[in-house]
């Protein structure tokens, strides 16, 4: 559940596009041309980069991506002039929300400011406004398409694949596939863990349940000779487990 949560908040709620495309260098005009295919909402350009940060600690290389400033595709809040960041990056540059860091992107360096350090499965790196390091004229790699419907996805996706040379066109359940994919090792070794959770759990109730028995021989003998069946006895011996194991259960979930 953690995982498809995350997959979910990643791509639904953070970073909301319904094509992506790759291309190796940016053409003004084929970008024009974009926003004219039918079903097509807004066409955003985005730079994306390898940037090597530097804190009062560390250093650290990872991803940045650069956007328009009027970007409806990055949900997660920032403030003009500074950056958003991952809690996995900022954890590990040992930085919080306003400091500044030192950031080498292609020849230049930049002391930028953190406005908001953010929590994603997937989303990790940088992400701030291009006009931000317009200087270091990073070229535009990719192109997020926002449709009017998200149902048109594959069709707009086969228009630009027939009439366009880009180097890739992927559609956000395309991004989600791949997810999936990445994950599933890790939801492998959780199927994993739950069976061998739930044998365990089957082998320790069934031994307290035997001890529980064989401890109580006495009352169970005395039952008898108080004119108590085997199903009279069995039946108020399993009722009291399973309310020992009901009060077990309530005290072990607020734990």
């Amino acid at each position: 559940d953690s995982l498809n949560y995350g997959v979910d908040v990643s791509y639904k709620e953070q970073l909301v596009r319904d094509i992506t495309i790759s291309t190796s260098y940016h053409n003004e005009e084929q970008f024009e041309s974009l926003k004219e295919i039918e079903g097509v909402k807004k066409v955003e350009k985005v730079a994306s980069y390898y940037v090597s940060l530097t804190s009062e600690s560390t250093s650290l290389d990872t991803n940045i991506c650069l956007m328009e400033e009027d970007s409806i595709c990055f949900l997660i809040p920032y403030e003009k002039g500074s950056v958003a960041i991952d809690k996995e990056t900022a954890d590990t540059l040992k930085i919080k929300v306003d400091d500044v860091v030192r950031a080498k992107l292609g020849s230049q360096y930049y002391d930028i400011r953190v406005s908001n350090i953010f929590e994603s499965s997937l989303l990790k790196g940088v992400y701030a406004d291009y006009s931000l390091f317009e200087e270091s004229q990073i070229p535009y790699t990719n192109y997020w398409l926002t449709l009017e419907d998200s149902t048109l996805e594959n069709d707009v996706k086969d228009y630009i694949l027939t009439n366009y040379n880009f180097t890739s066109v992927e559609t956000i359940e395309e991004f989600v596939i791949r997810a999936n994919d990445l994950l599933g090792s890790i939801r492998m070794m959780t199927d994993v863990i739950k069976i061998f959770a739930v044998l365990l759990s089957i082998v320790v109730i069934y031994n307290l349940s035997s001890l529980n028995m064989n401890e109580r021989r006495r009352d169970i003998a005395t039952m008898k000779v108080l004119g108590f069946n085997y199903k009279e006895i069995g039946e108020t011996l399993v009722t009291e487990i399973l309310f020992s194991t009901f009060v077990g259960t309530i005290f072990g979930l607020v734990f």
